[in-house]
């Protein structure tokens, strides 16, 4: 289970069928969780979903919940600068 807060990824597996082109806009993108669901109708305590915000593109807006194993935990979050 993932937690608040938590600095995520898309996996892989949703740039493609069944699930494209649904994800497409979300890829190469970074994400934070902002809510966990674990109650009906949004989740369940065996498959919680979350909501997320973009945070390196304030543009792209997550429709709808997402499942846990959808995600991918990252971090550190590492932001590099080219000089």
């Amino acid at each position: 289970m993932h937690e608040i807060n938590s600095t995520v990824v898309f996996h892989s597996k949703v740039f493609y069928d069944p699930y494209r082109p649904y994800y497409d806009e979300y890829k190469n993108h970074i994400f934070r969780i902002t809510q966990v669901h674990t109650q009906e109708p949004y989740g369940d305590p065996l498959e919680p979903h979350y909501t997320l915000i973009c945070v390196d593109d304030p543009a792209i807006t997550v429709k709808g919940n997402v499942h846990g194993d959808e995600l991918i935990k990252i971090f550190p979050l590492v932001r590099t600068v080219n000089v």
